[in-house]
């Protein structure tokens, strides 16, 4: 077994319609749960330390390498590792819906409420296309974004950079006067600190 680190340090809260039937390969749910790996696929056992739940998942092992490439450096693509993962479990469903989407209209749907917590799960998980679709979703909602009760302090340096790059210039300008007038800090800063 495998145990890897914290995919994502903050996420929403599991929604009950979701959380309740399993996943099939194809990311559909399932009346019957599936409790062991099939031929060329790889069991994840995911652990919410938020809720002290676990929950498994299935899935291809090349598929999963394909769109995870964090795991190549602990798979390869006949392993049938088990390998436990501490991650919120509705961020988690979110990502293995997104890989295993067949078509574009089956992807799962980014919005205000999970983007931030997609974008930490995914660029740990080395997802570049999702990385780089949360940051383009982020840029364009950014000053929303800031105004709502979220903690950027779990964005890497390349991340704030990526947005930074991604936002326009007014925006970034608007950003800069929300955080300069008095009394109107994003979450997780200090008072007295820029």
């Amino acid at each position: 077994m495998v145990t890897l680190g914290d995919v994502a340090a903050e996420g929403e809260a599991a929604e009950e319609e979701t959380m309740a039937a399993p996943l099939d390969t194809s990311g559909n749910t399932t009346a019957k749960e599936q409790t062991e790996p099939k031929e060329n696929e790889v069991k994840l056992r995911v652990y919410d330390e938020g809720t002290q739940t676990e929950k498994e998942f299935f899935c291809d092992t090349k598929l999963l390498l394909a769109h995870m490439s964090y795991f190549k450096k602990y798979l390869n693509e006949s392993d049938d590792t088990d390998i436990l993962i501490h991650c919120d479990i509705y961020v988690f469903t979110w990502l293995m819906r997104y890989v295993k989407a067949q078509q574009r209209e089956d992807l799962p749907a980014l919005n205000d409420e999970n983007c931030l917590p997609v974008l930490i799960a995914s660029n740990f998980l080395e997802m570049a296309t999702l990385v780089s679709e949360c940051v383009s979703y982020i840029a364009r909602r950014f000053l929303r974004l800031l105004r709502m009760p979220t903690d950027l302090n779990f964005l890497t340096q390349d991340l704030v950079r990526q947005l930074a790059e991604e936002c326009t210039v007014e925006t970034l300008e608007d950003v800069w006067r929300e955080v300069e007038e008095p009394g109107r800090r994003p979450r997780g800063h200090k008072p007295g600190e820029r």
